[in-house]
């Protein structure tokens, strides 16, 4: 639980604003092929799957970090597997609710 937390894991470094105009999928090819591109889905979803974890159950705001930090390390271990025929914010609140449901138990 006492894990680096997930933006210093992320290298921003040398990524221009444009990135924000790719969708998920696109970002999911670039960071398969440039790692530092993760940090920009990281952004996307931090907020919306921190809420989406709090209307899950009582967690602490600690709880929440925890188990998001999981997540992100889950979707980008997996990034290899994901089929870019769905969606990426799909899988990713896939993942965000198992991972709640686990920190739960």
């Amino acid at each position: 639980k006492n894990s680096p937390s997930l933006r210093v894991l992320c290298i921003v470094g040398g990524m221009d604003a444009d990135t924000q105009h790719f969708s998920d999928n696109e970002l999911v090819g670039l960071s398969l092929r440039e790692p530092r591109y993760f940090a920009v889905l990281v952004d996307r979803f931090e907020a919306p799957l921190a809420r989406y974890i709090g209307r899950l159950g009582r967690f602490s705001p600690e709880d929440i970090e925890d188990i998001l930090q999981n997540i992100f390390l889950k979707l980008y271990e997996n990034l290899n597997g994901f089929d870019t025929d769905l969606k990426f914010s799909s899988w990713a609140y896939r993942i965000a609710h198992n991972e709640a449901i686990s920190y739960y138990r």
